[in-house]
């Protein structure tokens, strides 16, 4: 949580919505309806919002943890890549 400033507590047992409302741009909700969905593993860039109120571009990748034929839970890395996005010729 190093890069948003959330902590695990922030996090875990809130509804999955709620972690767009305070974490993710909301652009990126359909992508990840689309892997709890269809129960698959993604990548997906987004602009995260941190606990401070800045923003940071991201790389997630992002496991649903399925039991029962039900997803039970969102697994999810978290990196950094403003930096790499700002070097980036337009």
């Amino acid at each position: 949580m190093r890069i948003t400033g959330w902590t695990p507590a922030d996090f875990v047992g809130k509804s999955f919505d709620g972690l767009f409302i305070r974490m993710i741009c909301l652009g990126r909700r359909k992508t990840f309806r689309t892997v709890l969905a269809r129960h698959r593993a993604a990548n997906v860039e987004v602009r995260m919002k941190q606990k401070s109120g800045e923003y940071v571009e991201g790389e997630h990748s992002v496991v649903p943890v399925i039991r029962g034929g039900s997803v039970i839970a969102v697994l999810g890395i978290a990196r950094d890549i403003t930096a790499r996005k700002r070097s980036r010729p337009n």
